[in-house]
């Protein structure tokens, strides 16, 4: 997955100083009630401060699950990102959370044949 931040549209009086970027999938079992397991599979922390675009790049590793939904557990991905943002004498962390959806194509046909796992190939859907 690639990705472009454009800052050339913020106001002047705004600085961001570090962008973090992470790739997160979550694990909630319904039968209890406590938080989710998340689980971190990437991330990419980017200095930022004086530039008016960056970039990240990461890869879904082939052993981690796709999105999934039982009656039992449910499986979702979602990119969070993280701008330090400076105004003024003021500094905030602000956090985005941007779901995702990953699947295996039910009609994937690898191009080796003798590889015929799900962990060959995922879809992205933002």
């Amino acid at each position: 997955m690639i990705g472009l931040f454009d800052f050339t549209t913020k106001s002047p009086s705004i600085t961001i100083d570090k962008l973090r970027t992470e790739l997160i999938y979550e694990e909630q079992l319904h039968k209890t009630s406590g938080r989710a397991l998340q689980t971190s599979v990437a991330y990419f922390i980017n200095n930022v401060d004086h530039m008016t675009s960056t970039n990240f790049s990461m890869m879904i590793p082939p052993q981690c699950p796709a999105q999934f939904s039982t009656d039992l557990i449910d499986v979702k991905w979602y990119l969070r990102f993280m701008f330090n943002v400076r105004e003024q004498d003021k500094s905030e962390l602000m956090e985005w959370n941007l779901p995702i959806q990953v699947f295996v194509p039910s009609d994937f046909r690898p191009l080796h044949t003798q590889s015929h796992s799900r962990e060959t190939c995922m879809l992205l859907y933002l």
